[in-house]
């Protein structure tokens, strides 16, 4: 291509999508999106793993939902529906019709004579643009850890967002019935491991995790949406939703949170269990910095996370490895839908 255009986005994840989307809103009639993807969603089209979804609120996590029409099935959304929505997404502002999908940007110069951005590409593109927006993001390009004898290893190698069903079996919901006389190990146990590893666990004849840092893990409590109360909400509810979320999450300091929650799950639930357990402190003076509160207030409920997560765990050995020994916040918290007690330990 050797044409023209007002904006090139490249990328289209959900940071192009909103660019593109809000550019359409605007007025501006020529946008590109521009991604190595065969498609719409950045990390939601490249991670297919089984067992993925989403474990924030979908209702306030999927971008312009009221704007699209999406209904998603349940509160935490599966990746194949929030990969759909985000094609929707660009079908509802015009943005698949002008998109360069499985191109790769290589160059991007500005030409002082035509005031315009060059933009080249692995298919051999020069376009010009008058804008240029980098949503690249951070997440697409996966990395294998560098281990010693890795390279001579005989069996199959894959990262968990280029997930190998033709060697596993099965699908996104589960059922990976090839590895049934199979000894799988699993190097990671964070946002992408928790959802995969139980489908692991329940098809293969052995799984080892290997662990650096244990994550939070928190219950999801997720449930379906019912499609009449969907329909009941009034104009402006996504924003409202999002910004209610925010605020029971990080109110400042001085200024009272919301007394309503909106998301009622066990993130944000997070927020009043601190102020609750800020407010039972013994032993810290009345008069004691805000900061020397919390952050005593945080290792009360770290104590209360730790106690509950050991609780399913039989083993105590495997019991205290899974125990995250820092504040809540400093890594990103996981969620499950089902928590079974586990009998046996792994190594």
């Amino acid at each position: 291509m050797n044409d023209e255009i007002d904006v090139i986005v490249v990328g289209s994840g959900f940071t192009g999508l909103m660019t593109g989307a809000h550019l359409r809103e605007a007025g501006v009639p020529g946008v590109r999106l521009v991604d190595k993807a065969g498609g719409f969603g950045g990390v939601w089209y490249w991670n297919r793993y089984p067992g993925i979804r989403c474990d924030v609120d979908a209702l306030s996590y999927m971008p312009l939902l009221e704007e699209v029409g999406t209904l998603p099935s349940e509160k935490y959304a599966q990746g194949n529906e929030i990969r759909e929505h985000c094609r929707a997404l660009a079908q509802r502002y015009g943005l698949d019709e002008a998109a360069c999908l499985q191109t790769q940007v290589t160059g991007m110069r500005w030409d002082e004579g035509t005031e315009r951005w060059i933009v080249t590409t692995d298919r051999g593109d020069r376009m010009r643009a008058r804008f240029v927006c980098l949503g690249s993001g951070a997440l697409d390009n996966p990395t294998l850890p560098d281990v010693p004898g890795l390279d001579e290893f005989e069996g199959r190698v894959f990262h968990s967002s280029r997930w190998d069903y033709d060697y596993t079996g099965g699908n996104e919901r589960g059922g990976l019935d090839k590895l049934t006389d199979k000894r799988v190990a699993v190097v990671g146990t964070a946002a992408s491991g928790i959802p995969f590893i139980p489908h692991l666990g329940e098809h293969a004849q052995q799984v080892l995790v290997v662990q650096r840092t244990p994550p939070v893990v928190l219950p999801r409590g997720n449930q379906p949406l019912d499609p009449n109360w969907y329909q009941s909400l009034p104009s402006g509810w996504q924003r409202e939703r999002m910004e209610n979320r925010t605020a029971v999450m990080q109110s400042p300091p001085g200024q009272q949170p919301p007394t309503r929650d909106l998301i009622d799950d066990a993130v944000t639930g997070v927020g009043r269990r601190m102020r609750a357990l800020a407010a039972e402190l013994t032993g810290v003076p009345q008069n004691a910095d805000p900061g020397t509160r919390k952050l005593m207030a945080n290792y009360a409920l770290m104590e209360q996370v730790r106690a509950d997560m050991a609780a399913v765990v039989d083993d105590p050995r495997t019991a205290e490895s899974v125990k995250p020994y820092y504040s809540f916040g400093c890594k990103s918290p996981s969620s499950v839908t089902h928590i079974g007690r586990r009998t046996t330990g792994p190594t």
